[in-house]
C-alpha cells in the first residue's frame, strides 16, 4: 500500500519567518502541478505562505525541488533547515 504513495516535504512561513516543516503523502500518479495547487490552496486557507516543496529519492540524497520552479534566497535558506530535519542532524 505504501508504494501507492510518495512523500513530499514542505516548508511554510506562518508569518515573520516562522517556518514550519512537514510532509504530505500524495498518490504516486499525481502530477507536480496538482501537488502544488492543492498545497497552495491549503496554505491559503490556513494563512500560510508556501516556501518550498521537495521530493526526495528513496535511500539516496537526491532532491527534486517541485516548488518554486527556480530556487529563491528564501527557499535555498529554508532547504538547509528542512534537510537537517529530514536527516535528523
Amino acid at each position: 500500500m505504501i508504494g501507492e504513495y510518495k512523500k513530499v516535504w514542505y516548508a511554510v512561513d506562518k508569518g515573520e519567518e516562522n517556518y514550519w516543516f512537514g510532509f504530505i503523502l500524495c498518490q504516486r500518479q499525481m502530477e507536480e502541478s496538482e501537488i502544488i495547487k492543492e498545497t497552495q490552496v491549503y496554505c491559503k486557507e490556513k494563512g500560510f505562505k508556501l516556501v518550498i516543496l521537495i521530493e526526495m529519492a528513496p535511500f539516496i540524497p537526491i532532491v527534486n525541488q517541485i516548488y518554486p520552479e527556480s530556487p529563491t534566497e528564501e527557499s535555498a535558506a529554508v532547504l538547509d533547515g528542512l534537510l537537517s530535519m529530514i536527516y535528523g542532524e
